[in-house]
């Protein structure tokens, strides 16, 4: 293997992050030691830094007090659950557009389901992240069928006339 192969593959790897997938936008994805958690850095399409997103992993059971309505028997069935907060670091409002949702396995690795604003404003109680301010979800849940998988939630952003896509990825281990 050429010098210049093992740089391209090393940088595929690191791109996919933790996760071993591959990521929607310009996202550099920094994994904690449990291999759950981690910070991202989004950009935009011309490279500008625009959002920090930060996932820590909660567990196998929601963080109390649970405000929202949790729609999944997770006493009974395996489940993870996460927080996430999407920080704007720019002096321009980010708007969310649009939600589209992928797993690494199944459903052949193709967007199954995408989602308005009406969605991220139940979820979020909002859809803008004012300027050098942040949206927070709690409990956000993960589950499979199998041992293992990857949800990614694919946030649809503009700003200052800018698109970008800001990809959490929700790690599921049995």
């Amino acid at each position: 293997m050429t010098m210049m192969k093992l740089v391209l593959a090393m940088g595929v790897l690191v791109l996919a992050g933790c996760s071993g997938d591959k990521l929607a936008g310009n996202i550099d994805v920094e994994w904690d030691a449990d291999k759950r958690s981690y910070k991202a850095m989004v950009k935009d399409e011309v490279g500008d830094v625009r959002v920090q997103l930060i996932c820590q992993y909660v567990g196998k059971e929601p963080e109390e007090p649970v405000e929202e309505t949790i729609s999944r028997d997770w006493k009974r069935n395996d489940t993870d659950f996460y927080h996430y907060k999407m920080v704007n670091l720019t002096d321009e409002p980010v708007e969310l557009t649009s939600v589209s949702f992928r797993l690494k396995t199944g459903k052949k690795g193709k967007i199954y389901d995408v989602k308005g604003q009406d969605q991220i404003d139940k979820d979020w109680g909002g859809h803008v992240i004012p300027p050098r301010g942040n949206l927070t979800r709690r409990n956000a849940f993960v589950w499979a069928r199998g041992k293992a998988n990857v949800l990614h939630k694919i946030y649809q952003a503009k700003s200052a006339g800018q698109q970008f896509d800001i990809d959490t990825q929700l790690v599921y281990k049995r």
